[in-house]
């Protein structure tokens, strides 16, 4: 059994590092594993070295999830193999991802997209809990069956209401549950707003409930995001597929979720903290607060707030502010031009949280 490390960036993407070849000789890169990704992606900054001209033709014509077309080409990937898997003159397209809105939540900007051209066929683990994901290894579970949808991405009939939706599964998205489709009349709902590939955002509206089935197991009290864009409905996303170990077996078509208790799946909730983006200057890249939940505005942090010095000895990045959050220190923030302490609070008060959003 091979097993690749897993790394979680700020935004909870799973990345891991897939080796590429040049005249023989093998270097490592982060791609995002991304099972709602038709065809895997390198950034335009690879190496010509690790990449051959692929077949002229017509630039490709791709669409995100909110509609808006995206720039890429094609080339082909000379080797590539992660986990024992390889694949070679391996065609795949070719974008700007270190300078598109995903790079905006990680630390790090990753090389690649690791898509199902790559991942059809294959068994593997994903462990979120170990941090690795296993190839060729099995787990104990709710067994349900797959198919492919159209576009080659990994999919399973789940049961809403009694009636079923063909749903794709998307490890490269960040949501729960995302439905075509509009709440009902006096159904209460929460906006939100959700990014395609291209950096374009768009709004949707968040739901609960009480009973999401698949196989002969549910997720309970579960957010449903419902919105209208034809290319970003109908899946499940990291936080119904990743709370928890997960197997897919893209072979034979299986996927087997960890058991819940008492029929009750396992859901990652959203969680009710700041979240902070790497926004462009001309100086390079600068950490500003994207969204701010209602306690923390009440705790003086606001919305466009620019990060400049976490507590002593910590280095500025995603994953240090979010890891630093509740432990009561002072931050130096920039706001209108001016420097700012804020004091981190200590602990939330359990009121001020919606219980919903506790897992």
């Amino acid at each position: 059994m091979h097993r690749t490390p897993l790394e979680l960036d700020g935004a909870g993407m799973l990345i891991v590092k897939v080796r590429l070849f040049a005249k023989g000789i093998g270097q490592d890169f982060r791609f995002i594993l991304d099972t709602g990704a038709s065809r895997s992606v390198v950034d335009t900054g690879m190496p010509s070295s690790f990449l051959r001209a692929a077949p002229r033709a017509d630039p490709p014509r791709v669409r995100d999830s909110t509609e808006r077309s995206v720039n890429l080409d094609r080339v082909r990937v000379a080797r590539l193999e992660i986990g024992g898997q390889v694949r070679e003159d391996l065609l795949v397209y070719r974008m700007n991802l270190k300078q598109s809105f995903l790079a905006a939540h990680q630390d790090e900007p990753v090389d690649g997209i690791l898509g199902m051209d790559v991942l059809r066929g294959t068994r593997f683990v994903i462990d979120p809990q170990a941090l690795e994901v296993r190839w060729g290894g099995h787990l104990e579970g709710t067994r349900v069956p797959l198919t492919f949808d159209p576009h080659g991405r990994p999919a399973l009939a789940l049961k809403l209401e009694g009636v079923e939706v063909c749903c794709y599964l998307d490890t490269g998205a960040r949501s729960a549950f995302r439905l075509l489709g509009d709440v009902k009349p006096g159904q209460v709902s929460t906006p939100f707003t959700y990014q395609g590939l291209s950096g374009n955002s768009q709004v949707g509206k968040r739901i609960c409930v009480a009973r999401l089935e698949v196989g002969d197991q549910a997720w309970l009290d579960a957010p449903l995001e419902l919105v209208a864009s034809g290319n970003a409905g109908d899946h499940l996303g990291r936080a119904s597929l990743c709370a928890a170990p997960l197997e897919l077996d893209l072979m034979d078509r299986w996927a087997v979720f960890t058991a819940g208790v008492d029929g009750r799946l396992p859901l990652l909730r959203e969680s009710d903290r700041p979240e902070w983006v790497w926004v462009p200057t001309p100086k390079g890249r600068s950490l500003r607060v994207e969204s701010c939940p209602s306690w923390w505005t009440q705790a003086g942090l606001r919305v466009g707030d620019e990060l400049i010095r976490l507590g002593p000895g910590q280095q500025l990045s995603i994953r240090s502010a979010t890891a630093q959050l509740g432990r009561g220190e002072t931050w130096t923030l920039r706001r209108d031009g001016a420097l700012v302490p804020w004091r981190c609070p200590a602990q939330p008060e359990p009121a001020a949280l919606d219980p919903r959003t506790q897992p």
